[in-house]
């Protein structure tokens, strides 16, 4: 029997004095380097933050609605906000949370403030980056004004990951010892394939749909030497989420990182080790996924019910036709810039046909397109509705296309991320809040006579696209853009979701058009399908048929989107 510990009050004291302030030990004001700007000024917002009671943020007089924002950096866990007004504060108020400066939440509401100087502390809870206040209506004559603002908050601590594939359910091509064993935690049992079999393969179900992180495999001597992860929500397309080539023959343990959010991964082997003679063999596959995983599969499909029904619940949002939740928030007007392959179709038309159909009723798309050219030959146009004038127009958001060589290594990948740079400054001038979106394209057809001259074949040419365009999104445009503050530069990952369908046999047919180069009607409406998804942040289920295709056509290319989007 445990006998229960003696703990004086003196002792209990302070230990309950010690809990209490490593508890609050990371509790500190996150504003002091903040970016604070407003959409009204007589006085400079950063007053509101330089720790100076002799200086203070003024509003235009007379007008009600007014906002002052603060981007914290990061995303932090938020516990309070102290304002101190002057005379001029503000009658009604609310503080609101965001973490893409677009979509904001009301956290707290305060109405009947009283006039004169005051100090408001008001409790917080959430995890945002952005801080609005948000004042509707004043308590004098004159506008709003801020002595100080402090916001208090503490740092997130990731969880850690969790093994999720132990004991998995799992399957193999072809096997001589149970592939049961690389999932049962003993470095002692192991999966072998049979021998001599260059390709093979091995899945495991997961059981339900986890945000991947980590794959560690152990490998016995018989390794492979070259072979990729595929992930998939229903087992029926695949995308790629690893890939290793130049593996030895001996033990050995792989540990690759993981993206994306799958019920079922795949190891497919493609080549064995120098000196393996035998098959392939695995001691251990561990799985890691992110710990706050929670996805909801009610129907026990393997998809999870926001890719597979309709999207998550938005904080500002109403119902579309098919009964699922929209943004109110959305862009209305857009803008896109590119040659053919956004000429062709066209694209942006589709876009907002699906746009309508979806209940964004009131959305505009409109286009700027020069056949067979590039952005530099755009950003030198001249023309009075020329794309350098066209961005002037203050748009929700610009959509840029480029030639589909020109973002490769032996195109010219070096302009193009000026011309991105260029164009994204262009538009926030005008509208710092506009979203940027660059037109990841597509690989030419394998039959093309690019092969093998300027590729090895299409997916070389695809993993070219995707990281110039991702280059030029996440690296090279953020460190020379104007506008360092701006919403970041997104990719619109069409050219992944035709890779995607390529890798699955197409079976609804040929995406490309005759000439192996441009989209043909499968193609354009994967194309279309995938920028609804992104722009407005949903899903592309349920979304009508178009160009004559089929409902089983559609139905299919929507899960493709679906996939590459993360809906």
């Amino acid at each position: 029997m445990c006998k229960p510990a003696t703990l004086h009050i003196s002792a209990l004291i302070s230990l309950l004095l010690l809990l209490s302030l490593s508890a609050c030990a990371d509790v500190r004001e996150l504003a002091n380097n903040a970016v604070i700007v407003t959409n009204s000024q007589l006085q400079s917002p950063a007053y509101a933050l330089d720790g100076n009671h002799g200086t203070r943020w003024e509003s235009r007089h007379g007008v009600d609605e007014v906002w002052l924002a603060l981007d914290l950096g990061k995303k932090y866990a938020l516990q309070r906000i102290e304002i101190d007004w002057e005379v001029a504060s503000a009658r009604d108020f609310s503080v609101q949370a965001s973490n893409d400066n677009q979509s904001w939440i009301a956290l707290a509401n305060k109405t009947d403030g009283s006039a004169g100087a005051r100090t408001d502390t008001i409790d917080l809870t959430g995890q945002f980056q952005f801080i609005r206040i948000l004042a509707t209506a004043r308590s004098t004559q004159w506008g709003y004004s801020i002595w100080e603002l402090r916001v208090f908050g503490d740092d997130i601590l990731p969880l850690p990951d969790q093994l999720v594939s132990r004991n998995a359910a799992a399957d193999s091509s072809a096997s001589i010892q149970a592939v049961e064993n690389a999932f049962d935690g003993r470095q002692d049992t192991r999966w072998e394939s049979q021998h001599g079999v260059e390709t093979g393969s091995l899945t495991v179900d997961l059981g339900k749909v986890y945000t991947l992180r980590q794959m560690d495999i152990h490998w016995e001597a018989a390794n492979a030497a070259r072979y990729q992860v595929l992930g998939s929500q229903n087992k029926d397309q695949w995308l790629s989420l690893a890939s290793f080539s130049g593996g030895s023959f001996g033990n050995r343990t792989d540990n690759l990182t993981l993206h994306g959010q799958h019920r079922y991964v795949r190891l497919q082997a493609e080549a064995r080790s120098e000196g393996n003679q035998w098959g392939y063999s695995i001691w251990e596959m561990e799985i890691y996924a992110a710990q706050e995983s929670s996805v909801v599969d009610s129907d026990g499909d393997g998809i999870a019910d926001e890719i597979d029904q309709c999207p998550a619940t938005p904080p500002n949002s109403s119902v579309d036709g098919r009964g699922c939740v929209i943004r109110d928030d959305y862009p209305s007007r857009i803008l896109f810039i590119g040659n053919s392959f956004t000429e062709y179709g066209p694209i942006p038309e589709l876009v907002e046909q699906m746009a309508h159909f979806a209940g964004f009723t009131d959305v505009d798309i409109q286009r700027r397109t020069i056949l067979g050219q590039s952005l530099t030959t755009h950003r030198e146009d001249n023309a009075a509705d020329g794309a350098p004038q066209r961005v002037l127009e203050s748009w929700d958001a610009v959509i840029l296309q480029d030639l589909s060589t020109r973002p490769t290594d032996s195109g010219d990948p070096h302009t193009f991320y000026q011309d991105v740079t260029w164009f994204n400054d262009r538009i926030k001038s005008a509208n710092i809040n506009t979203q940027v979106y660059l037109y990841e394209t597509w690989a030419w057809r394998f039959d093309k006579d690019l092969y093998p001259d300027r590729f090895a074949d299409p997916a070389q040419m695809q993993a070219e696209i995707r990281y110039h365009y991702n280059f030029a999104a996440t690296s090279y445009a953020p460190e020379h853009t104007q506008f360092p503050n701006s919403p970041p530069i997104k990719v619109v990952p069409v050219g992944d979701a035709w890779e995607l369908d390529l890798q699955n046999g197409e079976v609804d047919g040929r995406l490309h058009d005759p000439d192996s180069h441009h989209a043909g009607n499968l193609g354009k409406y994967l194309n279309a399908l995938v920028f609804y998804s992104v722009i407005f942040d949903q899903s592309a289920s349920g979304m009508t048929p178009l160009l004559g295709l089929s409902a089983a056509q559609a139905a299919h290319l929507q899960n493709i989107a679906n996939s590459v989007t993360g809906h």
